[in-house]
């Protein structure tokens, strides 16, 4: 019986793999290059003076018509020089704009805060997001902004890098590389699961239509929230292009406890997600549940073939991107990757679940809700 299912799972999961990885080639083709709308990039930064000036260099090299382009960087209470750095770039290009938060209305503390005020203090079209510590490539705002000439496009995302070297942060690209393709299969497919809000953007006319953040629940993923907002309401299609051009670069994370508390944050945000959703990610679960028990419970032939199956389908998944975003230099770390992936799938939603109480950048959050 624990055979048979195991099976089943091991190739729902690979079929999951493939069909993404099949759709996310799709989904490379780009809009009308000649559509050029205004557009805002609004930065949300908290204490982010040793990287804030890096990420604004890269915005202010972008090919993007000047004056279709602003750029607001939203102070949210920074204690050290953040405001310093940005009114020293300010006053060498009059794009760039420091707007303070305010403090939070209701329910609405710490970046949807920030990203809700430096929204209502702009005038693009099309809305931009990036964090303090990413940086752009030159093209990005054309390669974005082309797939809003379909009408029906409300949400455009793009791929993360991540600029470091070494296994740890080969194990951190590769997972980053692995969430988007799903992600960008997903959203081929009609029903998105998710976006990331350091490459993040969409319609403000959207944005108005479904109430924006000052009325959407309160999530410490706002991004996701966004994201479910826009599909609940049937307000437009979610586009997750996989090109060179629309891939930022981050930092890593420095240590093993910087890591699991960011992806620890990404599972409490998505509690509540849609029940198509949740059967997935279950399936998934059940899936490396069988892999670990499967060391006692499986003849070894079997469970080496399962274990194969895994390593073979991931692999097709992430090899889309790492042949446009030319990353094949990763596969290297492709094992350390593999444990790493398994152990979070495991203990996180169990961590999330007994323990919903999360730190974040100075603030704490029981859930998705904010502690006085």
């Amino acid at each position: 019986m624990f055979s048979t299912l195991s099976i089943i799972l091991g190739a729902i999961y690979a079929a999951g793999m493939l069909l993404f990885a099949l759709t996310l080639s799709k989904r490379r083709a780009a809009g009308d290059q000649a559509y050029r709308p205004t557009v805002s990039i609004v930065v949300a930064a908290r204490n982010e003076e040793e990287r804030i000036g890096a990420c604004l260099s890269s915005l202010l090299a972008l090919t993007y018509p000047h004056h279709l382009l602003e750029i607001i960087v939203v102070d949210d209470h920074s204690t050290d020089g953040t405001q310093e750095v940005v009114r020293g770039l300010a006053g060498s290009d009059p794009a760039i704009r420091l707007v303070k938060a305010g403090e939070p209305a209701g329910s609405r503390p710490g970046k949807v805060n920030a990203l809700a005020t430096g929204i209502e203090r702009s005038k693009g079209e099309i809305l931009l997001f990036t964090d303090a510590d990413c940086a752009v490539p030159p093209g990005w705002v054309e390669g974005i902004v082309q797939h809003y000439a379909e009408p029906e496009t409300a949400i455009v995302a793009g791929f993360i890098t991540i600029g470091g070297k070494g296994w740890f942060a080969g194990i951190q690209e590769l997972d980053w590389l692995a969430l988007l393709s799903a992600a960008s299969g997903t959203a081929a497919l009609g029903f998105p699961v998710t976006a990331v809000g350091n490459n993040l953007s969409i319609r403000r006319s959207v944005y108005d239509r479904i109430g924006g953040y000052r009325n959407i629940p309160f999530s410490v993923t706002e991004d996701l929230a966004l994201v479910k907002a826009v599909t609940m309401n049937r307000a437009g299609r979610v586009v997750l292009p996989l090109t060179a051009e629309t891939a930022i670069r981050t930092a890593p994370c420095s240590s093993f406890s910087g890591l699991f508390a960011q992806r620890r944050r990404w599972f409490v945000g998505g509690r509540g997600m849609p029940v198509s959703r949740a059967l997935a990610f279950a399936f998934i679960y059940l899936f490396h549940i069988a892999l670990v028990a499967g060391v006692w419970l499986l003849d070894p032939l079997l469970w080496i073939a399962l274990v194969a199956l895994k390593l073979v389908a991931d692999y097709i998944l992430v090899f889309p991107s790492l042949f446009v975003l030319k990353k094949h230099h990763l596969v290297r770390y492709w094992l350390q990757y593999q444990i790493y992936q398994s152990l979070y799938i495991l203990i996180l939603p169990l961590l999330a679940i007994l323990s919903p109480g999360i730190s974040w950048k100075g603030r704490t959050f029981r859930g998705n809700e904010p502690t006085p």
